[in-house]
């Protein structure tokens, strides 16, 4: 269809990804050989061209859930299959690492043949492939958004893959059954997360790959993408009541929100309401309790905002009209960094005392504890270990509770339960969870989808930024090392995947609302708020 070749088969046979320097020279004149318009497909690291005197090609690979894609080619270098053709195009060699090892890097493929990218699940390797995915390659796909990846195709390699998703649709069946390995078993969640713990880095790689797909979808935003639903993606319509419900998670950036909600009050013409500053913080409350504190909020005058330091409720459990709720998410890691040092700042110590008299003054080898030698000495307090409940607000590795509820399944820490129901409690009650991290989409998006209290909230960041950005910062956090970060990381999977769960959607949201005729409000379903 598109007048082009596709070569599978190069000069260097070899089941081994990572080439020597003589065997990357030798593919790399071979390729420049090709006449224009080739595709090459090769299971090869990222070659660098430009190294060798050769002109860049067009770059392009896919990544897929790094545990799904070892699961997958374990099972398949295992088959029968597998290990004929194996033997056919090497006789006589043992079946050796070339065919069960090196299942685990994506990122070595993507960073190249040096010796710095060949270590598993470096935090090195990992920037590396970074780099090179950003300066050099026209797109990653990702398996697991086939749709978005061939739209994102279709626009920036036209020349080879116009109409690749009608060429999907059309042969979809074929597609989807092609190297399909039915004899794989279902693997346990607990083998799973047994391996994830040791994927960290693999896993920021596969995100930050992801991302960048959305990030690039947001340069064109036309029909392309009407799989994504506008309505799917909002819930402000489902409200009842004009009243936004922020039961905002610690060290997220929430001051910053509460005085911009504070600052959208006066313009937008509607009544702001925080909680008192508590001397103990409840943040998962008795059923009585939740009761109690859902029909004081219903009883504020529309519209209002809300803001507290407090798990998911449910009102429609209480037969109360649904709010709407709203959040804000922060990297589980830096959030946990943030917290340590914020509760060892003077000024922290100088508030509390000043609201609490009574508040005896912590010891002061607690207040001089640093976070790495608290990690590397193995303390107590900066032991994260799974599936171990700690109550109270004091403890704030649990992101992911304060949108999986009051039960207490959603108490241990970094488990698939936990993490599954406030996947859904986002999917299903929330307008809009932002990003720390992502503020410029988080607050289009909150425009967008929450007008009615939301409406010019860029323009007043953007004339407050300096102010607003200097709000509960902690000049006395001192940095800590990638190292660090990374032993840390180990035991917060589920919570990094809950985090880029939400920072997934987040974009979505954007992609959809910035669809050609659009339609965000709905007046004749509820006044005053997003719909449709």
């Amino acid at each position: 269809m598109n007048d082009m070749n596709v070569v599978l088969n190069g000069p260097v046979r070899t089941m081994n990804r990572t080439r020597t320097e003589k065997q990357q020279e030798t593919e790399i004149a071979w390729t420049t050989e090709l006449e224009s318009g080739t595709l090459y497909i090769a299971h090869s690291n990222w070659l660098d061209f430009k190294s060798f005197g050769y002109k860049k090609p067009i770059y392009l690979s896919m990544v897929r859930d790094p545990i799904d894609r070892v699961v997958h080619d374990y099972y398949k270098r295992h088959s029968r299959t597998k290990r004929q053709i194996y033997r056919r195009m090497f006789p006589g060699q043992p079946l050796g690492h070339g065919l069960c090892g090196g299942l685990q890097e994506a990122v070595t493929i993507l960073c190249g043949n040096h010796l710095n990218c060949l270590p598993f699940n470096s935090p090195h390797a990992v920037q590396e492939a970074k780099s090179r995915v950003e300066k050099e390659y026209s797109v990653v796909g990702t398996w697991e958004e086939k749709n978005i990846t061939l739209t994102v195709l279709e626009k920036y390699v036209p020349r080879f893959f116009n109409h690749a998703r009608f060429l999907y649709k059309l042969h979809s069946n074929s597609i989807r059954n092609r190297n399909r390995n039915n004899r794989k078993p279902r693997v346990d969640p607990d083998v799973r997360e047994m391996v994830r713990r040791n994927f960290t880095n693999e896993y920021e790689f596969y995100y930050f790959c992801k991302q960048r797909l959305f990030i690039r979808t947001k340069r064109f935003l036309h029909s392309q993408m009407s799989s994504l639903n506008v309505r799917d993606l909002n819930n402000t319509r489902l409200a009842q009541m004009e009243l936004v419900f922020f039961n905002r998670v610690p060290k997220v950036g929430s001051q910053t929100f509460m005085e911009l909600l504070r600052r959208l009050s006066e313009r937008n013409n509607f009544q702001f309401h925080r909680d008192a500053v508590q001397k103990v913080e409840t943040i998962r409350l008795a059923e009585d309790q939740q009761q109690e504190m859902a029909e004081v909020i219903s009883e504020l005058p529309e519209p209002s905002v809300f803001i507290k330091h407090v798990c998911f409720t449910n009102f429609t459990k209480f037969n109360l009209p649904k709010p709407i709720y709203l959040n804000v998410v922060r990297d589980p890691v830096e959030r946990v960094i943030s917290w340590f040092y914020y509760v060892r700042a003077p000024w922290y110590f100088v508030e509390r005392k000043a609201a609490f008299p009574d508040l005896p003054l912590p010891h002061p080898a607690w207040l001089k504890k640093d976070f790495e030698t608290c990690v590397l000495s193995g303390d107590q307090e900066c032991t994260y270990t799974q599936g171990v409940t700690v109550e109270g607000i004091g403890d704030h590795r649990r992101q992911s509770l304060f949108f999986c509820g009051h039960d207490y399944e959603c108490t241990p820490f970094n488990t698939v339960g936990a993490l599954e129901k406030a996947k859904f409690a986002v999917e299903q009650q929330y307008a809009v969870v932002g990003v720390l991290e992502d503020l410029n989409t988080t607050l289009s998006v909150l425009e967008k989808y929450v007008p009615r209290f939301f409406e010019g909230v860029r323009d007043i960041y953007a004339t407050s930024a300096e102010y607003l950005t200097k709000i509960n910062k902690n000049n006395f956090k001192p940095p800590v090392s990638e190292s660090v970060k990374d032993i840390v990381r180990r035991n917060f999977t589920n919570e990094i995947e809950f985090y880029q769960f939400c920072r997934q959607r987040l974009h979505k949201q954007y992609l959809a609302a910035h669809l050609p005729q659009r339609i965000i409000t709905d007046s004749a379903h509820q006044p005053g708020l997003g719909g449709n």
